[in-house]
């Protein structure tokens, strides 16, 4: 089981992406380390992996707690706690009409989604001559109708059509995006943001 608390997308992703790669909990600098932010800050981190997942069942409610604290002190960055689990798999708690949609991930913490419907991203794609941009261009646009209002995907098959298609793509033109195993990960929400 992976229980991770995340806010808004990383730079370059579309601002309604709500999967893998997006800001974990952090330091609130204005406050002293034994304020409750930083206190549960420092929790967090002592029971989180290196990419901010705990695997503990029973810390379900002190990471909501967490969140729900985080929310109080910068709700423009709403925080929220998912279960993630490999396609195809049942998650351990949160109940499977609160899943959000098909991650292409790296390490829980890298989406192949990046820039996906941003503005710079489409019009770099859409203006280069460059042969991997243009299969790129192509890709995105037979797959981006596949995304859901989370901005992930809905239908594992097609998630694995795309990442299929985008390793076929990074063959052909290595460094197009991060090197690694990508594979289709579900995205649960069990606290609201």
């Amino acid at each position: 089981m992976c229980l991770i608390v995340l806010s808004d997308p990383q730079p370059g992703f579309h601002p309604r992406y709500r999967g893998t790669a997006r800001f974990r909990p952090c330091h609130w600098d204005q406050f002293s380390d034994d304020s409750e932010a930083n206190e549960l800050f420092f929790w967090y981190t002592d029971v989180s992996d290196e990419a901010g997942v705990v695997r503990d069942r029973a810390l379900v409610g002190r990471l909501v707690h967490l969140a729900n604290v985080y929310n109080v002190l910068d709700p423009a960055r709403p925080h929220e706690v998912v279960e993630v689990v490999p396609a195809g798999r049942t998650p351990v708690i949160a109940p499977s009409t609160a899943r959000l949609g098909i991650d292409l991930s790296l390490n829980l913490g890298f989406s192949m989604l990046n820039g996906w419907g941003t503005a710079a991203w489409e019009q770099r794609l859409a203006k280069s001559v460059e042969p991997s941009c243009v299969l790129g261009w192509l890709i995105y646009r037979h797959f981006r109708t596949d995304l859901n209002r989370n901005w992930l995907f809905d239908d594992l098959g097609r998630a694995q059509e795309c990442l299929k298609a985008m390793e076929s793509l990074q063959t052909l033109a290595p460094g197009g995006y991060e090197y690694g195993d990508f594979e289709p990960i579900e995205v649960y929400l069990l606290s609201e943001r």
